[in-house]
């Protein structure tokens, strides 16, 4: 797909302002924009701003691991993002009321993150015991080995 590029810098400008003012489900609405454009990275960044939530100041927006895990999967089905196997397998370790917590799934899905060679992937991976545990700057995992 050939990608107007001046058309995915303003709609990146429009995200940003969005983000400036804390306007999360503007944020989604410009990304999603984005990701029918053709930008197919843009998914998994959907899915790690459902994985997170923000909060600043008078501005609010709920983590939702169900929607995140949706829009990981996604992106894993329609390009095997790695970004995306990471984000799965934080959310299969953590688990939720919404998403079952599924060790051996996390494994697979940070597996591949981590065997995918991608520089950002690696520096948010942390090998112990054994296990590939995937980070990210707001939530880090709490390790739990099962011996």
């Amino acid at each position: 797909m050939n990608l107007d590029e001046n058309y995915i810098d303003s709609l990146r400008e429009k995200a940003e302002q969005a983000l400036t003012l804390g306007d999360i489900p503007k944020v989604i609405l410009i990304f999603q924009e984005m990701e029918q454009a053709g930008v197919w990275q843009i998914t998994a960044r959907i899915a790690e701003l459902y994985e997170t939530g923000y909060k600043q100041d008078k501005c609010e927006f709920k983590r939702d691991l169900e929607e995140a895990a949706k829009w990981y999967r996604k992106s894993i089905f329609e390009s095997d993002d790695p970004v995306a196997h990471l984000g799965l397998g934080r959310i299969y370790f953590e688990g939720s009321v919404t998403v079952k917590r599924d060790v051996s799934q996390a494994q697979i899905h940070l597996n591949k993150a981590y065997n995918c060679d991608l520089e950002k992937v690696k520096s948010n991976c942390v090998i112990t015991d054994g296990w590939i545990m995937g980070l990210t700057e707001y939530t880090i995992i709490k390790a739990e080995w099962i011996k």
